[in-house]
């Protein structure tokens, strides 16, 4: 979906955390998830964090390493957090 928006003249796109499988929404899954769209996505992404519509928070952990991607540009982060400061 990011390349159709990037074709469509998207300068980003907001990407919302993966939530079907919440149980199985690790750290790691996370990273591994929010790099492939990264690595494929033609325009930067930022993540969001939306944990009152898919039940999941992203951990700091994840955002921190998220963070060392070149096209990961920022975070909406929906869940509230104050300590949540990156």
């Amino acid at each position: 979906m990011s390349r159709q928006m990037g074709e469509a003249g998207a300068e980003a796109v907001l990407v919302v955390t993966p939530c079907y499988y919440r149980g199985r929404m690790t750290s790691s899954a996370l990273i591994h998830h929010y790099t492939k769209v990264a690595d494929s996505s033609p325009v930067p992404i930022i993540l969001y964090n939306v944990p009152g519509n898919t039940g999941l928070d992203v951990p700091v952990d994840a955002v921190v390493a998220l963070a060392e991607h070149p096209n990961i540009i920022g975070i909406k982060d929906s869940g509230g957090d104050p300590f949540l400061t990156i």
